[in-house]
């Protein structure tokens, strides 16, 4: 009598043992798909949702204009120009202002007017949790509509309220942090579609 063969139980063994290899593969595969995404859309995001929470840059106009002095001669003229900016906070953050420096140049001249390019500099300190940017350096150049007529008096001078172009290091960082957003995007929409199809 031949004795008992094993070979049946023991290949079922094997197709048993392969299987769940198989299976322990494809959950581990799942998992590190799961975790791997998750972390390519979180952390732009994250990031994303800090930046929006960060203060906006104000708004800067040179609202009037005063003619305190004006003093006519045969080679100079010399004038006394108080101007008032007027200074607009979008945030819910508070802002204060120091060491402001005003500046101002002639572009052009002619026929008893002078048009003034408006240079306001002024550091500037957030109120509240404002990572990274606690402080600001705002450069504000308003070179629109501040045009100044020399009337044969002093006066208070009238011209249309000039917006400005204010520039800061947070706006620098801002604008610097949205193109790496995107940019992040995009390469992780891509690194998913090829991870996906590769499934």
């Amino acid at each position: 009598m031949p004795p008992p063969s094993h070979l049946h139980t023991t290949t079922k063994n094997s197709k048993s043992d392969a299987a769940k290899a198989k299976a322990q593969d494809c959950v581990v595969f799942l998992l590190f798909i799961t975790v791997a995404t998750i972390l390519i859309v979180s952390v732009p995001f994250i990031a994303r949702g800090i930046i929006s929470l960060q203060p906006q840059i104000p708004l800067f106009n040179v609202s009037s204009s005063l003619l305190t002095i004006l003093n006519v001669s045969s080679t100079t003229i010399t004038a006394n120009l108080n101007v008032t900016f007027s200074v607009k906070n979008p945030n819910s953050k508070t802002m204060s202002y120091y060491k402001i420096t005003a500046l101002a140049s002639d572009s052009y001249s002619s026929g008893g007017r002078v048009n003034l390019t408006m240079k306001l500099h002024a550091k500037v300190k957030y109120g509240r949790w404002t990572w990274p940017a606690h402080k600001d350096l705002m450069k504000a150049t308003c070179d629109e509509n501040v045009k100044v007529e020399f009337p044969s008096k002093v006066t208070t001078l009238v011209f249309g309220s000039s917006e400005c172009d204010v520039h800061g290091q947070w706006k620098r960082i801002v604008a610097k942090r949205s193109r790496l957003f995107w940019n992040y995007i995009y390469v992780a929409a891509i690194f998913l579609f090829i991870l996906f199809v590769s499934l």
